[in-house]
């Protein structure tokens, strides 16, 4: 148990280093360069699509093992997200195979393509909508965008839930779920690199599309490092 613990706190602290030299490379790199790896179909995000398969065959190999893991319901469940999230990478294969989408889903997309984050509807938009002055209202519906909407979601699972369990609070319902709680070496170190790559934003606007491109890619990269050290233990 001891070994398994301080496996997970060393492998947490080097995926945080190395996500952080990233998040540098990125602030401190030739914007050119950034700007053509954090492109469409450029590696940043090809890269992304694949750290998502590999937690999605992780949590299959899991499942279907011989021996019984308690964390089997949340394989089952971070299995079929990992799966949404690589089909949404990467268009549900569209741009892979190269099919045509839909007119329906052109339309109302983005970005043409046939995927879900980039509909209109989840697309969230400004802070406020209409002129400036009297006119102008918070706009409700930017806490409906793709981007927020897993941003919370991130934020609930892998800070909110944590603090408070290690606060003492929620052990019945930790018990009760089986839920597999991220440890402090793994919270502080994803979200020290999640933080720091925000506030680089603040000194260079000009990046801050390749920050939420590099950003998506250490989500997955953290979403895997969690499913790898946290969801391999067994009865």
């Amino acid at each position: 148990m001891e070994n398994q613990k301080l496996f997970t706190n060393r492998l947490s602290l080097i995926t945080g280093f190395v996500a952080l030299g990233i998040v540098l490379a990125v602030f401190l790199g030739d914007e050119t360069v950034i700007e053509t790896l954090s492109a469409e179909d450029g590696l940043i995000e090809n890269i992304s699509a694949g750290l998502w398969f590999i937690g999605f065959v992780i949590c299959i190999v899991r499942l279907l093992g011989k021996h019984l893991n308690r964390y089997r319901l949340f394989l089952l469940f971070w299995a079929l997200f990992c799966f949404f999230c690589l089909g949404e990478e990467t268009s549900w294969f569209q741009r892979f195979i190269h099919y045509s989408s839909p007119s329906c889903i052109e339309n109302i997309n983005a970005q043409d393509e046939f995927n879900l984050h980039n509909i209109d509807f989840f697309q969230g938009g400004n802070w406020v909508t209409g002129d400036s002055g009297s006119s102008a209202k918070i706009n409700l519906k930017l806490f409906l965008g793709a981007q927020n909407l897993f941003r919370f979601g991130y934020l609930i699972y892998f800070l909110f839930i944590p603090i408070l369990l290690y606060m003492g609070r929620l052990r019945t319902i930790e018990k009760k779920l089986n839920y597999p709680c991220p440890n402090v070496c793994f919270v502080l170190s994803t979200w020290s690199v999640l933080i720091i790559s925000f506030v680089f934003v603040f000194f260079n606007r000009e990046i801050k599309s390749s920050l939420a491109e590099t950003r998506e890619m250490l989500y997955a990269l953290f979403i895997l490092l969690y499913i790898y050290t946290h969801l391999k233990g067994r009865n």
